[in-house]
């Protein structure tokens, strides 16, 4: 059914006159699409402002989901989460270090921000997230904190301890997001080691003492690319990683894919379909280039501001690809119609 179509069952429910099939609702058969960019802050002007109306209806009257985890406070899951959330969030609840490993755009980072935030609904807080992202230059010092050069009223200078965000994670009882763990050299991390096995943290150099004790809610999220084992044709700045590191992590280590029922949600079908059609090409031929689900969201809002085409986009996505990559491509490449 085009768009067209779907007007015309939308205009015939709100007159009252006879559906030509049996109806589903009018949100599910008629305005499907409306509803999902709606969800995404789409701005609907120009649209008939009844339908609107029954859109935002319709949104306010949709139960949002709930989850029971062991005796916690039941949870009502709002918008659109990956289909671990679930899961991943009952290893949080249960107060284990979490380790989340996938291609780059496929929600990790958000997810994290997700889980924290239920973390908090369902124990009744309001604790920060403490995050940082690694490289191959991030130090020990990064994580735990170092002394800083500064001065006291007077204008005498003088040498204070500035928390790492880890520090101040152990000392709020909160999460601390290491973003793109495997970038960072494996030694760096063999600080963390204490924390993440009796929940203590040594941070030489603080004043009042150096070892931190981590107050209860303290939790390590580790995101990356990789399993450990370094560099790939892909993420070609990963380094390898520590047993050590790895094995704290050995049981609550998750992957998270591309998760295709949340990028329908996220996207439009012109996306999504083009998407979901040239990703097992690009496999297939073993090229290093992805389609991530933070590339659909943003081709899909470009769309919808109306700012360029789907053929514009997509000719932009092959743009730095070599003849040889887009050669393998075949008739999934640039130019298809």
């Amino acid at each position: 059914m085009d768009w067209e179509e779907r007007m015309e069952e939308a205009r015939r429910e709100l007159n009252g006159e006879p559906k030509k099939e049996k109806p589903v609702g009018i949100l599910e058969k008629a305005i499907d699409e409306i509803v999902s960019e709606r969800m995404n802050g789409w701005d609907a002007s120009g649209f008939d402002e009844r339908i609107i109306k029954l859109v935002d209806s319709y949104l306010l009257s949709i139960p949002p989901r709930k989850i029971q985890i062991n005796d916690l406070p039941e949870l009502n899951i709002e918008g659109v989460v990956h289909s671990e959330f679930t899961k991943i969030l009952s290893y949080v609840m249960a107060g284990y270090h979490i380790r989340l490993v996938g291609p780059t755009g496929s929600g990790k980072t958000h997810l994290v921000q997700q889980l924290v935030k239920s973390r908090n609904k369902m124990l009744d807080q309001d604790k920060p997230m403490y995050a940082l992202s690694c490289t191959e230059e991030t130090t020990r010092s990064d994580f735990i904190g170092r002394l800083f050069p500064t001065v006291d009223d007077g204008g005498n200078p003088r040498v204070e301890f500035l928390d790492g965000p880890v520090t101040r994670a152990a000392i709020d009882g909160a999460v601390c997001l290491i973003d793109e763990e495997d970038a960072a050299r494996a030694n760096v991390k063999a600080c963390l080691f204490p924390l993440l096995e009796n929940g203590i943290l040594p941070v030489p150099g603080r004043p009042g003492g150096q070892v931190v004790t981590a107050n209860k809610g303290c939790q390590i999220f580790a995101n990356a690319n990789t399993f450990g084992n370094g560099a790939d044709m892909v993420y070609v700045g990963r380094e390898e990683q520590d047993r050590a590191w790895l094995n704290r992590f050995e049981t609550t280590t998750f992957y998270l894919d591309y998760d295709k029922k949340m990028e329908e949600k996220l996207g439009i079908s012109e996306v999504c379909d083009w998407a979901w059609e040239i990703r097992p090409r690009m496999t297939e031929m073993k090229l290093r280039r992805e389609v991530s689900t933070r590339t659909i969201i943003k081709m899909s809002n470009i769309i919808e501001q109306g700012l360029d085409k789907m053929d514009d986009l997509k000719s932009r996505f092959f743009m730095p690809w070599s003849k040889s990559e887009i050669s393998k491509m075949g008739e999934f490449g640039p130019g298809r119609n």
